[in-house]
């Protein structure tokens, strides 16, 4: 329960800033990046607006989305969830899968932060920069819920001048490297089609 909620937390919480002019560096660290639109995030779960039916959990839930867009790569994330398996996708293949996975990801957990989100606090701790690369830090930070203090790393690249986010890590454990394991075991021995089809059965149980 309390990892699936940290995780849609940092799915659901960021968008990137963008960064005017010909800026070749952002002029917004990550983590400022990541706090404002956290807060927004928080914001819109916490309005009591929302909780007057149907119609209004699915105002809230496009508010939220649009935090989401151009945030997280899912693209990315979707590629490297696959590891050296990506090489045996069509192009047309790769925008389907990616298209459910994304799908999957937003409708698995935005409808339970939508049910249990309840106040967490988020502490931003430190940038901690990639060795070999400006343009990668991890932004780690630290959730309270329930008198509970929940590591939550973010790892996130600048390019084209916005911050996005594309693994985040729940207490250590990597998102992708969570998902990796699971569509490995599958295409070891499958079919991407079949990933594919595994992928969307399991989109339309949660529908």
């Amino acid at each position: 329960m309390k990892r699936t909620i940290i995780t849609i937390l940092c799915m659901g919480l960021s968008l990137a800033l963008t960064v005017p002019g010909q800026a070749a560096q952002p002029e917004t660290p990550a983590t400022d990046a990541a706090r404002n639109r956290i807060e927004n995030v928080i914001d819109i779960l916490k309005n009591p607006a929302y909780d007057e039916g149907p119609e209004k959990l699915e105002e809230q839930r496009r508010k939220i989305l649009k935090q989401v867009d151009g945030f997280f790569d899912f693209e990315r994330i979707a590629q490297l969830s696959l590891g050296r398996f990506r090489r045996q996708f069509s192009e047309e293949e790769m925008k389907t899968f990616t298209d459910l996975f994304t799908d999957l990801l937003t409708n698995t957990y935005l409808k339970q932060v939508q049910e249990e989100f309840e106040n967490e606090k988020v502490d931003y701790l430190e940038e901690v920069h990639h060795p070999s690369d400006k343009d990668r830090v991890m932004v780690k930070t630290l959730v309270y819920r329930k008198g509970n203090k929940v590591p939550v790393d973010y790892s996130m690249y600048f390019e084209d001048g916005q911050w996005q986010v594309y693994d985040v890590k729940v207490e250590g454990v990597s998102l992708v490297k969570n998902y990796r394991t699971q569509f490995e075991k599958i295409l070891l021995n499958e079919s991407p089609q079949a990933l594919i089809d595994k992928v969307r059965e399991k989109l339309e149980e949660k529908e």
